[in-house]
């Protein structure tokens, strides 16, 4: 995979998340092995996912270098993120028209679209319509993540990664359901998102 000015800003601002846990030497290691890995990736072609892709490998990289678990690197990475204003700001600017059924039209193309995409590391997705009980949904049917984790040998990291969305959900001021996972062993992941109710705020 290109490992380009994009992937090289995404490594040094997840470095920067995970200070507090992870001492600058050992950031180092992990920024080099992240940069090794996304050079050895296949690629993905997804432009909204490469963060996603690229905290997959960060996330490897920091299981080989930190001498932390797997739950302490999640737990680094889920804090950071928490701690973060930047993240913070631009998730609930994404959550305030993440639901809004203007974005219907161009999910639906990019449903299409990631049909197509099946041969590289991609995630390929459908829409799902609200039932009433949720305002928005998706079933992943092929995660990039789980790819990758698979592709480096480290499959057991993929339900760590999985995790976080119930965070980002909330700091876009969502309510996040979901009963599958991938990485869990299940054919698929169905989100399902929901404007937060009153008691969901309490």
């Amino acid at each position: 995979m290109d490992y380009g000015i994009r992937l090289r800003a995404i490594g040094w601002f997840f470095g920067r998340l995970t200070r507090r846990n992870v001492a600058a030497p050992v950031r180092r290691r992990v920024a080099r092995e992240y940069a090794a890995i996304l050079r050895r990736a296949k690629p993905m072609s997804q432009d909204s996912l490469v963060a996603s892709y690229a905290m997959g490998a960060y996330f490897i990289a920091m299981n080989r270098h930190t001498g932390l678990t797997a739950e302490e690197n999640y737990l680094a990475i889920e804090h950071g993120f928490e701690a973060s204003w930047l993240i913070r700001r631009a998730t609930w600017s994404v959550g305030g028209s993440y639901l809004s059924p203007s974005k219907t039209k161009g999910r639906l193309k990019n449903a299409a679209e990631s049909h197509r995409l099946q041969g590289e590391n991609n995630w390929v997705f459908d829409i799902v319509e609200p039932d009433g009980i949720f305002d928005f949904g998706l079933d992943y049917t092929a995660c990039g993540i789980c790819r990758l984790c698979a592709d480096e040998g480290h499959p057991e990291l993929t339900p760590y990664l999985c995790r976080l969305d119930y965070p980002m959900a909330e700091m876009m001021g969502l309510r996040l359901t979901r009963t599958k996972t991938i990485g869990g062993g299940d054919d698929r992941c169905d989100f399902r998102y929901s404007a937060k109710t009153t008691e969901d705020r309490e």
